[in-house]
């Protein structure tokens, strides 16, 4: 029961991110984005008042939610780099070599999963969650990379991107109880709130 009701929350996610799941006779899967968008709506609004000095990290689940989210930053001029699944190991050196530069982009777009882990991102001072992995250690881990002996900035910013829905309330919820999704669902399985 607690991989249905996970498999169910990544579908809501997706929705509540900017893109409609669906499968048809010839594809398995396929993905459609949706017209109206208002989390990444909120996101620009969040961009649009951060310092032009500054530089962040934006952490996105889903692939073709780090697709949009350049898409949406270019739009607007703004610079940025990519990090996610499948990319060669010179492309993610050049990545985040050219972040780290001082004149290099101001925004890395991302997946916890990616670059959650043994990537010092220390030119960054802004982390902002578009959406969550699942994983609580991909949080914490995701949130450490700003933290080294080389950041500038004498203090980190942290933001959730939270929609009115319940799949991302959970999600923040269970994170700031320190608890990996899963936990979270059986625990409010065995409360019967789920």
């Amino acid at each position: 029961i607690v991989e249905t009701i996970l498999e169910r929350m990544i579908r809501y996610q997706q929705i509540v991110g900017g893109h409609f799941p669906y499968s048809t006779i010839e594809q398995k899967s396929c993905i459609m984005p949706l017209k109206d968008n208002p989390k990444l709506d909120a996101l620009m609004g969040i961009i649009e008042t951060i310092p032009k000095d500054k530089k962040a990290i934006i952490w996105a689940r889903f692939v073709p939610e780090i697709l949009m989210i350049a898409a949406a930053l270019e739009s607007i001029g703004e610079s940025y780099v990519t990090y996610r699944g499948g990319m060669a190991d010179d492309e993610r050196e050049r990545a985040q070599r050219t972040f780290m530069e001082d004149d290099g982009p101001r925004f890395w777009v991302a997946s916890q999963q990616a670059s959650a882990r043994g990537v010092e991102l220390a030119s960054a001072s802004i982390h902002l969650y578009y959406s969550n992995s699942f994983s609580y250690d991909d949080r914490k881990q995701s949130s450490m990379r700003t933290s080294s002996s080389h950041q500038k900035s004498k203090s980190i910013l942290y933001v959730d991107i939270v929609m009115n829905h319940k799949i991302d309330k959970q999600i923040v919820t269970a994170l700031q109880r320190k608890e990996d999704i899963a936990e979270y669902v059986i625990g409010e399985i065995k409360r019967g709130q789920t």
